[in-house]
Order: C-alpha cells, then structure tokens, then sequence
C-alpha cells in the first residue's frame, strides 16, 4: 500500500515536471517517465500528447488523444488537445465539434474558447467568434491574441471603436507589435 502510493506521490511530481517543462524532448521524457508508474492516469497521458504535438509528431499524438477522450469522455484538456490536432491537421469541422465539446466541460474554457472563435473567424462567422473571444476574455484579460483576434474581429464588422480599444489592450500587453500599431 504504501509502496503504491509512493509510486503515485513520484509519478504526480514527473507530471508536474512534464507540464512545467518548455523543452518538448524534456517534458516528452517527464510525461513518459510517469506513464510507467501510472499507465491509465489521464494526465500524464495529456502532457505526453503535448510534447508529442511540440515534437511535430501529429499522427502519434492523434492516435493518443482518440484513446485519451475515448476513454475519459469528460476529459475537457483532452478535447481541447484533439480539436487542435484536426486544426493542425486540416480537418475544421471535426476541430470546431471537439472545441465546443472542450468549452462545455472545461472549468476555464477559454484557450478552447479562442482557438474555436479563431476557425469561426477564418470561416466569416464574425459575431460568434466575438462571442467566444469576449467570453475567453474572461478566464484571461491579460492575452494579447485573444485582445487582437478579437481588434481584428471587430474592424470586420466595422464596429472600429471597440475595434481599437482592443488593439490598445495588446499595445498595452504587447508594446512591440508592430503590426497593431499601424
């Protein structure tokens, strides 16, 4: 028993260290490491499939991930992982299903919420991919993409004072973007 929970204690610090990790060869190592002593833990699995996506090795992290939410259907990180995989790889509708399955589970949906408003954007739906950025707004006020999708969004359905407000926010986060400035 206490040799189990040991085993636990070390591969939930492994798992901390995979997601705190920059370097994907690195957090790769971490998450597989922890996957040896805890081989159904979720966790480990999601931050496997992030160094793998990390490592440009989309078709073994897609293959984890189908596993992961076929599995753990609730898992909102899982979702979210595979609605960026069939963006990643082409596949919008099925990313847009997988992202809205993201934003309903996920306690603080707004990385899903942004990533779903930005294939929204791209197909011309302006009003809910505002939507979404102002709601993605919420969970983190202080990220300069979701602020400037949200600018460019904006100018789109020609409302261009909120338009610039927004585009001050990033200027305000982000004083070198060139881009936002002219």
């Amino acid at each position: 028993m206490e040799k189990e929970r040991d085993k636990r204690a070390h591969a939930e610090d492994l798992i901390v260290r995979a997601r705190l990790e920059k370097n994907p060869a690195r957090k790769l190592f971490f998450a597989t490491q922890a996957i040896t002593f805890v081989p159904d833990e979720p966790a480990a699995l999601i931050e496997q499939v992030k160094a793998l996506i990390h490592s440009g090795m989309l078709r073994e992290a897609e293959e984890q991930i189908q596993e992961i939410i076929e599995n753990n259907p609730d898992n909102g990180e899982g979702w979210y992982l595979h609605g960026i995989i069939q963006s990643m790889r082409g596949n919008t509708e099925d990313a847009k299903t997988s992202l809205q399955k993201a934003v309903g589970v996920l306690t603080k949906p707004g990385p899903a919420q942004f990533a779903l408003g930005n294939l929204l954007k791209i197909d011309g739906e302006y009003e809910e991919a505002l939507h979404l950025y102002n709601s993605a707004l919420h969970d983190d006020n202080r990220d300069p993409d979701i602020w400037e999708s949200r600018g460019r969004v904006l100018l789109e359905l020609k409302q261009y004072k909120q338009a610039i407000i927004s585009f001050d926010h990033v200027l305000e986060l982000r004083p070198d973007n060139y881009q936002v400035k002219e």
